[in-house]
């Protein structure tokens, strides 16, 4: 699935940033191109689509006889045969309340009569490392971390509906509060999942957060969490260049740097409504007199050239496209060698 998509050639594709999906210009009268798939080079990950069920040879009620919430195990039972989004109605008579989620709860024990039965969050995992709080948490390399968890195999229990809790730790201003469903990968059918690349939200240059991830969907309010995990997104990173998506930026480039660019862009596309392709003020510099011409374009759409100079390269197989993105991405003060997540040489 795509992190970023942008207008290549005559295709008018769509790229996601910070959970916004932006595009390059409206979609041109009549055109069933189909957008290239940018993918997360090393990923082994699903689609990004629901998970197909698998039923399991067990079932339970969606809610109590007597009014009282579902023990954990029952719920999950009751939710496996519902998954996301079929399970998302499902509560188990779990209420919302102030306290629901607290950040404080303490983390599920699994000799704690609650969670008899239940399958509890296991083998955490933050982008391929370990889980760790404190000065030890792991920096890394990638604004779009994937986060997964196994759960305690149960007799019966076949897939499970999952919750993954993402909370900013260094910077509460901004913080990036998220509670997403996880999705099992590959066959391993009770595992929690949530890639923020697939989900397009994109945390922030160095800032730290914490996650942690409970067996039963957003729906149902209760416990049963894992312990918390903390990480730190490093101050640059490769797959990213750190721009204010809401912001202009100026980038001052020879004008036949701007010509080779906008030949890898191909032509601009006029849409429906008048819009342009977002790369049509690199097409205009590139036909300037003079030997050096400025462009100025929004954060997000500057990702979306870098981005899309990377994917052309590392498809193409052209080091003279990455020298390109290393130019625009140097002239932005982003790192000097960006992947933007692709295999590069």
């Amino acid at each position: 699935m795509a992190r970023r998509w942008i207008a290549i050639g005559a295709v008018a594709v769509v790229f996601t940033v910070a959970g916004v999906t932006r595009f390059a210009g409206p979609e041109p009268t009549g055109s069933t191109s189909a957008a290239p798939t940018l993918t997360k080079p090393t990923s082994t990950k699903p689609t990004g689509t629901e998970p197909t069920s698998t039923e399991p040879t067990s079932t339970g009620p969606s809610t109590s006889q007597s009014g009282a919430p579902l023990s954990i195990a029952a719920c999950q039972i009751a939710t496996a045969t519902r998954p996301y989004p079929r399970s998302d109605a499902v509560t188990c008579d779990y209420t919302w309340t102030s306290t629901a989620g607290r950040s404080n709860e303490d983390p599920a024990d699994p000799a704690d009569p609650e969670y008899a039965g239940a399958a509890l969050p296991t083998g955490l995992s933050t982008d391929g490392r370990g889980c760790v709080t404190g000065p030890n948490r792991p920096v890394l390399d990638t604004v779009f971390p994937v986060l997964s968890s196994s759960f305690t195999p149960v007799p019966g229990l076949t897939e499970i509906a999952s919750t993954v809790q993402l909370r900013g730790i260094s910077d509460r201003a901004h913080a990036q509060d998220l509670d997403q469903p996880g999705y099992r990968f590959g066959e391993r059918v009770l595992t929690a999942e949530l890639d923020l690349a697939m989900l397009g939200t994109r945390l922030r240059q160095g800032e730290s957060y914490r996650w942690r991830v409970r067996g039963t969907p957003p729906s149902v309010p209760a416990g049963g969490w894992s312990p918390w995990c903390e990480f730190t997104i490093a101050g640059k990173t490769l797959d990213d260049l750190g721009l204010d998506d809401s912001r202009g930026y100026d980038v001052v480039l020879p004008t036949a740097t701007w010509r080779r660019i906008s030949d890898v862009m191909g032509p601009v596309e006029t849409y429906v409504g008048g819009g342009t392709s977002a790369h049509e003020p690199i097409a205009i510099a590139a036909r300037s007199t003079s030997s050096r011409a400025q462009v100025t374009m929004s954060g997000s759409d500057w990702e979306g050239i870098v981005n899309a100079l990377a994917y052309h390269a590392s498809e193409q197989g052209e080091v003279s496209y990455w020298e390109l993105a290393d130019l625009v991405s140097a002239a932005l003060d982003g790192p000097p060698h960006p992947t933007m997540g692709f295999p590069r040489p």
